[in-house]
C-alpha cells in the first residue's frame, strides 16, 4: 500500500501578487524640481550676492563638474558646436579677466571678479554636461516653477509683513520702500519676475494637462503684482518685452496671444488693487497696513483665478491651430504694428524723454518717472574709463574707483549698471568683443533651435531663448551680473540654449565614454578653479573673523585673522589694511604704518586706504604726511561727503 504525499502547488508566476514598488518621480520632473529649488535656494541671503555666499557655491559647482567628468557620468550627450562655442567665449572672458589682475591697480578686486566669471562658468558647464537632448521643456518648466515660487513669497512678505519680520528693508538700501525680499533689490526682484513670463507662456500653450495650462496663466497676474510692488520700470519693459517676444516666436500663437490677453486682465485687477491701498505701495507706512494686505491678496488671488477661468474658456473654443494669415493680411498686421509702434513714440516725446534721463538725480528724485537715476552719468563714467585705457581697460574690478574718483555728483557705487559698458572700460576692447559674441552666438543658436525644431519643442527653445535675451536686456541697463542668482539663471538658460538640451532627441545608442585628453582638460580646469575659489574663500573668511574680533575687542585674535588672511592672499590689499586698523588700536603706530603701506603697495586707487594712512601718520605726529595722505584721498572720491565731516581722518575703523 503507498501513501501519497500531495505537496502545495505554486501560483502560477502571473497570479504572484507584485511586490510594491516604490514610488519615484520621473527623470524629468527631477530635473524640473532641481532647478525649481537651486532658483529658490540661491534667491535667499540676497541673491547669493556675498562673495562668502557665492564662493561656497562654486566650489560645490566645479566639484559636481570634477567628479561627473572623472568618473565618466558626463557628459552625458554629445556637446553640440553652439556649446562649445559659447562656452570656449565665456571662458575666454574668464581668462581675460584674471590676466587683467597684471594691470589692474586692484589685483584683490580683480581676483574677485574671476571668482565671478567662474562661477558662470561653472553653472553652464554644469547644465550643459548634465542635459539630455530635447529637455528645454524640463529645464524651462524648473525656471518657471521657481520665480513662480519666489513671487508668491514676494507678494507673502509684502502683504502680510508680520510674517516674516525685516523681509522689506533691503540690505544694501536701507530705508527704500520697494518690495525687494527675498533678494534685497527690487529692481533683481523684478527682472526675475521678467524672465519668468516666457517660462510661464510656454506651459499655458504647450502642457498637455489644462489644469497645469490655466495654472500657469494664473501664476502670471502674482509676478506681475510683484513687478507692480518694486516700480521697476527696467522689469515692466523687460516682461512685456518677452511676452512679445514670446507669442512671435512660439509655435501656437493664437492660444499665446489668448494666455496673455487672459493674464492682462487678471493682471489689470492687481494693479488697481494695489493702486488703491497706498500703504501697501508706499513703504507699508500708517495703521492701515494688516487691512490693506489682506484686501490687496484676496484681490490679487481673485485677478489670478478670473486669468485662469478666462483663459480655460477661450482654450475650450480656440482651434489647436489658427488660420494661417494670407500675404495681404501679414502685411496689413506689419502696416498696422509700424504705425502703432511710430504713434507711441512720437506721443512718448523722445528727445523730452531722453533730455529728462540724463538728467542727474534730484535730492529728492521720484521713482517711477522717465529720468535715468544717474544711470546716464554711470555710463558717461564708463565710456571715459575706456577712452584713457581703450586696449586693455582699467582692470577688472576697477570702475568703482574711477567712479568715485570722476563722480560728478555722491554717490556710491560698485558698478556701471551695465555688464556691457562696464566690460568695456574694465577689460577694453576685449571684453566687449568676448560679450557681444556670445550674445550674436545665443542668437544664431536660437534661430537655427527654432528653425529645425519639431512643433512640440519649439514652445521650450522659444521660451528658453526668451527668458536668456530678457535677462541679457535688464544687464545692458542695471547691475544684474553681480547679482549671483540672476545671473546664474541667465547663465543657464544660456547653457540649455546652446547645450544638447535644445537639440533633437536621436535613436542612436549610447556612446562608450572614454577617459580623453579633453577630459583630462576639464578635470584640470576644474582643481584651478576650486584653488581660487578656496583662496577667496579662506582670506575673506580670515578677514571677516578680524573684523568680528576686532569689535568685540579681542585684538590678538583680529591680528591673528588678519595676518592668516594675508598669507593666504599675498596680492590683497584689504588684509593689510584690517592689520594696520588693529596695530592701531593697541597703540603700534609704527606696524600700522608698514602695514597701511604695504595695503596702498598693493592697491592705490582705494581713498579709503589713504584716508586711513592720514589717520595713522596724523596720530603718530607726522602731520605733513598726513596732510598729504588726507589730501590724496580727496583727490580719489573728491564728491564724498565725509569731507564735511570733521575731523575727516577719524571716520573709518575696523
Amino acid at each position: 500500500m503507498t501513501t501519497s504525499i500531495e505537496l502545495p502547488q505554486q501560483a502560477p508566476a502571473d497570479e504572484v501578487p507584485p511586490a510594491p514598488a516604490r514610488r519615484r518621480l520621473p527623470r524629468p520632473a527631477l530635473v524640473t524640481v532641481a532647478v525649481a529649488v537651486a532658483i529658490v535656494a540661491l534667491s535667499f541671503n540676497s541673491g547669493t550676492y556675498d562673495v562668502l555666499a557665492r564662493n561656497p557655491l562654486a566650489i560645490a559647482i566645479w566639484w559636481a563638474i570634477l567628479l561627473g567628468a572623472g568618473a565618466l557620468v558626463w557628459p552625458r550627450e554629445r556637446l553640440p558646436r553652439s556649446a562649445w562655442v559659447v562656452g570656449g567665449l565665456l571662458a575666454a572672458y574668464a581668462v581675460l579677466t584674471g590676466v587683467s589682475m597684471a594691470w589692474a591697480a586692484n589685483a584683490e578686486g580683480a581676483f574677485n571678479e574671476l571668482g565671478r566669471v567662474t562661477l558662470y562658468l561653472g553653472v553652464f558647464a554644469v547644465v550643459a554636461l548634465a542635459s539630455r537632448r530635447a529637455s528645454a521643456g524640463q529645464w524651462s518648466d524648473g525656471a518657471a516653477l521657481g520665480i513662480a515660487a519666489i513671487a508668491l513669497l514676494a507678494l507673502v512678505a509684502r502683504l502680510f509683513p508680520h510674517l516674516i519680520p525685516g523681509a522689506n528693508r533691503s540690505p544694501f538700501f536701507p530705508g527704500d520702500p520697494r518690495a525687494n525680499y527675498p533678494l534685497g533689490y527690487w529692481n533683481a526682484l523684478a527682472v526675475m519676475m521678467a524672465i519668468g513670463v516666457a517660462p510661464l507662456l510656454r506651459i499655458a500653450t504647450g502642457a498637455r494637462a489644462r489644469v497645469a495650462r490655466a495654472g500657469a496663466v494664473a501664476l502670471l497676474p502674482a509676478l506681475a503684482a510683484v513687478i507692480d510692488l518694486t516700480l521697476s520700470r527696467g522689469g515692466a519693459i523687460a516682461a512685456g518685452l518677452a511676452a512679445v517676444a514670446f507669442a512671435v516666436l512660439a509655435p501656437r500663437r493664437l492660444r499665446t496671444v489668448a494666455a496673455i490677453a487672459a493674464a492682462g486682465v487678471g493682471s489689470a485687477v492687481a494693479a488697481v488693487a494695489l493702486a488703491a491701498r497706498t500703504a501697501i505701495a508706499n513703504g507699508l507706512d500708517g495703521p492701515h497696513v494688516a487691512a490693506q494686505g489682506r484686501t490687496a491678496f484676496a484681490l490679487i488671488v481673485a485677478g489670478c483665478l478670473v486669468a485662469g477661468w478666462l483663459y480655460v474658456a477661450l482654450d475650450r473654443v480656440l482651434p489647436e491651430r489658427g488660420p494661417a494669415p494670407s500675404r495681404r493680411l501679414r502685411w496689413a498686421i506689419a502696416v498696422l504694428a509700424v504705425a502703432a509702434i511710430a504713434g507711441g513714440i512720437v506721443a512718448a516725446d523722445p528727445a523730452k524723454r531722453f533730455d529728462s534721463f540724463k538728467r542727474p538725480p534730484a535730492p529728492a528724485k521720484v521713482v517711477f518717472s522717465s529720468g535715468g537715476n544717474g544711470r546716464w552719468q554711470l555710463w558717461q563714467a564708463a565710456v571715459h574709463e575706456f577712452r584713457a585705457h581703450p586696449a586693455s581697460g582699467g582692470g577688472a574690478g576697477s570702475y568703482e574707483a574711477w567712479w568715485a574718483a570722476h563722480a560728478p555728483f555722491p554717490y556710491f557705487t560698485l558698478y556701471a549698471h551695465s555688464l556691457y559698458l562696464q566690460a568695456l572700460a574694465e577689460l577694453g576692447v576685449g571684453g566687449i568683443a568676448l560679450l557681444l559674441g556670445i550674445l550674436i552666438a545665443a542668437a544664431m543658436t536660437l534661430r537655427r533651435r527654432l528653425l529645425g525644431a519639431a512643433t512640440a519643442e519649439r514652445g521650450a527653445i522659444a521660451a528658453v531663448g526668451v527668458a536668456f535675451f530678457a535677462f541679457t536686456l535688464a544687464a545692458a541697463v542695471d547691475w544684474m551680473w553681480e547679482m549671483t542668482v540672476v545671473g546664474a539663471l541667465g547663465i543657464g538658460l544660456l547653457a540649455v540654449l546652446a547645450g544638447p538640451a535644445s537639440t533633437a532627441a536621436t535613436s542612436e545608442p549610447p556612446r562608450t565614454r572614454y577617459f580623453t585628453a579633453g577630459r583630462l582638460g576639464v578635470i584640470t580646469l576644474a582643481i584651478a578653479v576650486i584653488v581660487v575659489q578656496a583662496i577667496s574663500y579662506i582670506a575673506g573668511t580670515f578677514v571677516n573673523d578680524s573684523q568680528q574680533a576686532f569689535r568685540r575687542g579681542d585684538f590678538a585674535t583680529a591680528a591673528s585673522r588678519a595676518r592668516d588672511a594675508r598669507g593666504v592672499q599675498p596680492w590683497a590689499a584689504s588684509p593689510r589694511v584690517q592689520l594696520a586698523l588693529v596695530y592701531e588700536r593697541q597703540g603700534r603706530l609704527r606696524d600700522a604704518r608698514d602695514s597701511v603701506q604695504a595695503a596702498l603697495a598693493r592697491d592705490r586707487s582705494d581713498w579709503r586706504s589713504w584716508l586711513i594712512a592720514a589717520r595713522i601718520e596724523s596720530e603718530s605726529g607726522n602731520s605733513a604726511a598726513a596732510r598729504a595722505n588726507s589730501e590724496h584721498a580727496r583727490a580719489l572720491n573728491p564728491k564724498s561727503p565725509i569731507w564735511s565731516q570733521r575731523p575727516a581722518v577719524a571716520t573709518i575703523t575696523g
